[in-house]
């Protein structure tokens, strides 16, 4: 259960990074 919260967490950080590049 942790361990899919952090995979799924880490998927949404990337596509924020992903649509909102620096």
């Amino acid at each position: 259960m942790s361990q899919l919260g952090s995979k799924l967490k880490t998927l949404i950080i990337g596509t924020y990074i992903l649509y909102n590049p620096i």
